[in-house]
Formats: C-alpha cells, structure tokens, sequence
C-alpha cells in the first residue's frame, strides 16, 4: 500500500457506535472489579494495614494516604468508571479515570498482574480516543459532536487487545511450555483425583493439549478475530477459552474483561443491524450527522511512542543473560501470562561489621504472606527489602553500616529448590536499576 492509500484507509470514516460499546464495556467492567476489590476488603488488606510497599523503579515517591484518603481516592475512581459507562463529562472521567487507578498500580508493586497493566494503557488510549460520540449522556446533552469517528480510532484498540494474545502466544513457543506441559502439569494436578474431573485433568495428556491450544489460541486469534469470515467462531472461541480459564483457575475477573473488550473486532454494520433489530428505541441516539472528522496529526507524536513501546518493550528480556522465568529481568510488561509456577524462601540476615553481631530477619514482623511470597521469587523485590531492613536496623539498634545478606531458595515449575541468589553479598550495598543483576545466580 501506497502512504496515501494509508492515509486514507487510517482516515476513513465509520460509524461511532463500535468505540462506544468498547467504552461502556470498558466501564462497566471497571465498575463491577472496583466494587469487588472493596467488597473484599482488599482496599484495607492491600494498602491500609501493610507498613511497607514494594515500589516500581522510578516511582518510589508514589506513598499511600491515609487511610480516608485511599477510600476517598478508590471512590473517585469507581465514580469515573461510571462516568466513561454513561458516557458523562468523558474527557473528565477518563483523565481521572487514569491517575486514581495508576496511583493504586504504582503504591504496591506486589499486586501486578497483566491485566492491570492492560487496563493502565487503555486508560491513556481512551484519554486519546473520544469513544463517547454516540450512545453516551454527553452526546445526547450536545456536549459533543455526533459524528463519525476515523477508522483510526478502532484500529489502535484493536492494536492493543491483539498485542496481549500475540505476545503472550509467543512467550509459549517453548520448549517447557509446548514439550514438558509446565506448568500446566502442575496447575491441573490441584484438582482432586477422586472426582471425575480431577481424574480427566490427572491425564497426562491433557496437559500438552492444554498447553498447545494455549499457544495456539493466543497466537492465532488476533488474526482470526480480523477477518470477516472467522470472526464469529474466533469470538466463540474467546469466550469458551476464557469461562474454563475462569472456572479451572483463580485468576479474577481478567476472563471477563478480555471477553468483553474483544469485542472491539466487530464493526459498526455489526452493531448497527443488532440494534436495529433487538433494541429499536436507542436508533435516535445512533444518529450521526455527515461531519466527517480526521484525526489530528499532532497525535502521532503520542500514538507512535506508545505502539513503540509495547512492541519493543516486552523484548528486553532478550538483552539479559539467563533464564527470564528464572531471573525475572524483563518479565513485567512483557505479557507472558500465566507461563511460570514459582515459590521459593527466603531467610535474611542483618550483621553488624563494627560488633560482629548478627540478626536473623522474621520477615512476618514487617511483610504480608502475599508480600513474602511475591518478595522469595523476585530479585527486585529482595534488593528492596534488604535496604529496607539496613535502614530498619540502623534505626532500632543504632547500627552505622549494616550488612544485609540473604539465603534465598527458589523452585520453578516443579523443579527441587535452588540457590537463587549469592547468600555472600551485600545487598545493602548494591543499587538497583536496569542494568543485569550479577548476584543472581544461574538456575543451572
């Protein structure tokens, strides 16, 4: 294709009503997790109670409120959650939208998983993409035009949702994961042998086929969900795929939030014939004057940094030495979901060089169990705990120049407890950052 055939494919124009069914998805998803993450108590177990955070690199002065600022906060964010459902004060909604999500992500690394960071990205894309042009309270106040939308709009969410299932199909082209079935042997093994689907998921069979359909599926549905004439039975496929996901594992309400915005694949004739059919009444508000709009070229300079981030951004793992599922350099980010089964211990000790006085570390005294969990298996998280523990222990014992040294085991996916760091090293005195971790040690 010629530059202006691209230009005029990216420009053409379509019917609004596509963007705004991924909008109300979008918000209606972000509503019900949001009332499910406070019905647990997970807002006081997560954020009020602990009396340390794990912190991303380059955001440590991200600091959690007091506890009425967090509820106050968490409110603002379901309430902007309502606004991009209904489409009210949009542009308002999603911008807070964002920054009161984004500062929970950011209070507590410990609690990342793939589709948070999914759903941090697509609060910026809908920062960028007015997706409240029809079937929105603000459409139907005039506070915005109801026009077409370019074919733009739609192909930088579909971008995103295809950018998941790709990346995460190719970190399963893998001699573990397509050859040994791991994890996946050890995730069905949970279920109790004696019931009938214990004894089928007991197979061992069914684990490589698991596996394979797995790799398969991913890699496949971007594709699939693009062309007309499979798109129907890729989708059926999306939801099949991910109920038994969510039945078979606890993995939340991520199944829900991919079978809900997937459907970004369907286009506006889609959507426009179903509610001309099944919802007659909403027609007057599917009306779009013939206004058609281009997008502006100063949003190049957004949209091409943040397409060249999630391309390049997942392969860093590349330039580190190693094993990524062992040494976890590069495994954030990168969309390898659900491909490694992980635990270790991790025992730390403070010495006192001027004394010669040691101290073991109970790490229940200043840690929750998910935080000692997550902290045995992740080399950032050690590195931070140990300054942590110096500056702890200089405090209570009045120590100049503590060392912080650490026994730490780590199994993966099944396999007998290794040595995952140099137990010699002190970690105090490192400083963390990009650069590879020497003090990991192989996983051979």
């Amino acid at each position: 294709m010629t530059k202006s055939q691209i230009t005029y494919r990216l420009n053409e124009a379509t019917h609004p009503i596509g963007l705004a069914i991924f909008r109300m998805a979008f918000g209606a998803l972000m509503l019900f997790s949001g009332i499910r993450f406070w019905s647990k108590g997970w807002i006081q177990e997560f954020y009020v109670e602990p009396t340390f955070f794990f912190k991303y690199y380059g955001f440590e002065w991200v600091q959690p409120l007091p506890e009425i600022g967090l509820y106050l906060v968490f409110t603002l964010m379901l309430l902007s959650s309502l606004g991009i459902l209904l489409g009210y004060r949009y542009r308002i909604a999603t911008l807070l939208f964002f920054l009161s999500f984004n500062y929970f992500e950011l209070l507590d690394k410990t609690y990342y998983l793939n589709h948070y960071y999914l759903i941090s990205l697509l609060s910026i894309w809908l920062m960028i993409i007015p997706t409240h042009k029809t079937l929105s309270l603000d459409a139907k106040a005039g506070r915005v035009a109801n026009t077409d939308v370019p074919r733009l709009y739609i192909y930088l969410l579909q971008f995103q949702i295809a950018a998941v299932y790709f990346f995460a199909g190719m970190a399963k082209v893998a001699p573990d994961w397509l050859f040994h079935a791991m994890p996946m042997k050890i995730w069905l093994r949970q279920f109790d042998p004696n019931s009938f689907l214990g004894l089928v998921m007991h197979a061992p069979i069914v684990a490589f086929i698991a596996s394979w359909f797995g790799c398969i599926y991913d890699l496949s549905l971007p594709f699939l969900l693009s062309f007309k004439k499979t798109r129907p039975l890729a989708y059926v496929a999306v939801i099949v795929f991910h109920l038994a996901t969510w039945v078979l594992f606890p993995i939340g309400v991520f199944p829900f939030v991919m079978i809900g915005l997937t459907l970004i694949f369907f286009p506006a004739e889609t959507w426009l014939k179903a509610a001309d059919k099944y919802l007659p009444r909403v027609k007057s508000w599917l009306n779009i004057s013939a206004v058609k709009n281009t997008f502006s070229p100063r949003l190049i300079w957004i949209i091409i940094p943040l397409i060249s981030w999630q391309i390049l951004f997942p392969l860093r793992s590349w330039i580190y030495p190693g094993n990524v599922y062992w040494h976890e350099q590069g495994f954030n980010f990168s969309w390898r979901v659900m491909r490694v089964e992980k635990a270790g211990i991790a025992t730390f000790y403070v010495e006192d060089k001027e004394t010669g006085k040691e101290w073991e570390v109970l790490n229940e005294e200043y840690l929750t169990p998910v935080q000692e969990k997550m902290m045995a298996v992740q080399p950032d998280f050690i590195l931070q705990y140990a300054k942590f523990l110096a500056e702890e222990y200089k405090w209570r014992h009045d120590i100049k120049n503590p060392v912080v040294t650490a026994d730490v085991f780590v199994t993966m996916n099944g396999s007998p407890l290794r040595r995952f760091i140099k137990s010699d090293v002190n970690l105090h005195s490192l400083k963390d950052g990009w650069s590879h971790k020497t003090w990991i040690l192989p996983q051979e």
